[in-house]
């Protein structure tokens, strides 16, 4: 599929988009939130889209999600998206294409590692780590559904007998995580995103009466994994924790049905995992977190930025996405995926009405009133792209780093990501810069 272009009706409708838009941002109380650009990330010839797998994207802006050609699924990447025909892929291990059979990729880190699931012959999760731009080496990490990977290489989901899992890439043996009761159905969802050790796990542990309740996984020194029920706020049939960001703060829901929300819910680590319900008019179903100071949150077409954490309910302002995209007017519906620490947003996108094609997209934050910023329609057609690329060059992109197991947990005992770690328990070694290489 070609990439997005903006002729002259649709360069006319956008300016007036624009200053429509600014007539909105300018009337909000803080904070104050900027429209988005609208990108479309171009597939090969031949590929569709596979929506139900999500779009991931990692805190760099690099983005992953699941392609189809006939009946057989492919992972794609995108460095940036001023590429319009920027994908590289289908991604390969051994000099040969992945395939996907039926499943998909599931996460994405900061050293562009990835991890997902092949469905040969039964569910399979794997790690990828790539050694090129869209070629690596793969390993096959054990039977079940892989759900997120962080930066330390571990991943977690759920095995093929329905127990929440972590796999650590150092050694190799997956880490069954104890359920919170006798659970009959369980998932591991996130991991905490940085390096920090140990890893904070979230999900849910269904019981013997098919009630469903939000989990949190710590890694104690002398007890090991311990599972904790997050706090209800309600009495829910079912209560979801799906995504926890560098700071410990845990995202979910409260629902009926794991359809609608009823309840979207703040659990905050340092308050004993106390859950808080974000004071909105419309519940959703959150996808992603990320780590800013007052945090955002995307889920379905909604964002959600904090302005009071202490507040109960917590305080917050909630957009529909739909209203503030520019450069895109054909779009019927989107569904965010993820999040990063800039503000960029990625998520599937259906075109003109319910039977349109889906197309995955990459909402880049556009600052209507900085007279220096470049021309949307510039960072729409690629003209833009070696100011973002300098942009996004921290340093980091060509990082390995060694990795040492300690205290019986396969992950690094150090914080390999400056500056975003958990608080680290008495007695663990202190975090160290390793630096890039």
């Amino acid at each position: 599929m070609a990439g997005p272009t903006v002729g002259v009706e649709a360069a006319a409708a956008a300016e007036s988009a624009v200053v429509a838009t600014k007539e909105v941002v300018t009337a909000m109380t803080a904070p104050v939130f900027r429209p988005f650009v609208f990108v479309e990330l171009s597939l090969p010839e031949g590929y569709t889209l596979v929506e139900d797998a999500g779009v991931h994207m990692n805190d760099d802006g690099v983005v992953a999600a699941t392609m189809k050609t006939g009946s057989t699924n492919h992972g794609f990447i995108w460095y940036d998206e001023m590429y319009l025909d920027g994908w590289q892929g289908p991604l390969e291990a051994d000099s040969s294409p992945i395939v996907l059979d039926a499943a998909g990729l599931a996460g994405i880190n900061d050293d562009l590692e990835l991890c997902g699931t092949r469905d040969n012959a039964g569910p399979k999760a794997f790690f990828l780590e790539l050694t090129g731009t869209y070629a690596g080496t793969l390993t096959q990490i054990g039977s079940g559904y892989a759900s997120d990977v962080n930066n330390s290489g571990v991943v977690v989901g759920t095995s093929i007998l329905g127990a929440p899992v972590a796999w650590s890439m150092l050694f190799g043996a997956p880490v069954l995580l104890p359920p919170l009761v006798f659970a009959v159905g369980t998932a591991a969802h996130g991991v905490t995103p940085g390096a920090a050790y140990p890893p904070v796990i979230v999900g849910q542990s269904e019981d013997a009466d098919f009630d469903v309740q939000a989990v949190v996984w710590c890694f104690d020194q002398q007890l090991g994994w311990d599972a904790e029920g997050l706090s209800e706020v309600s009495s829910p049939d079912m209560g979801l924790a799906v995504d926890i960001n560098a700071s410990g703060h845990v995202i979910g829901a409260i629902t009926q049905d794991g359809v609608q929300a009823d309840q979207t819910i703040l659990w905050i680590s340092n308050s004993g995992w106390t859950g808080k319900v974000l004071d909105i008019a419309t519940p959703f179903i959150p996808a992603a977190i990320n780590d800013q100071a007052l945090p955002e949150i995307v889920g379905e077409k909604y964002l959600w930025k904090a302005t009071n954490l202490a507040a109960t309910p917590i305080e917050g302002q909630l957009l529909d996405l739909q209203d503030l995209m520019l450069t895109r007017l054909d779009v019927y519906q989107i569904r965010c995926t993820d999040i990063n620490d800039d503000g960029e947003i990625v998520g599937v996108a259906q075109l003109e009405d319910a039977e349109g094609e889906w197309i995955a997209f990459k909402l880049v934050p556009y600052d209507v009133d900085n007279d220096e910023q470049p021309d949307f329609r510039e960072i729409v057609d690629g003209s833009e792209h070696e100011r973002k690329l300098a942009h996004r060059c921290r340093g980091e992109d060509a990082r390995r780093f060694a990795r040492a197991g300690v205290l019986g947990w396969p992950g690094p005992p150090y914080s390999l990501r400056a500056g975003r770690p958990l608080a680290h328990a008495p007695g663990d070694p202190p975090d160290r810069d390793l630096g890039t290489g």
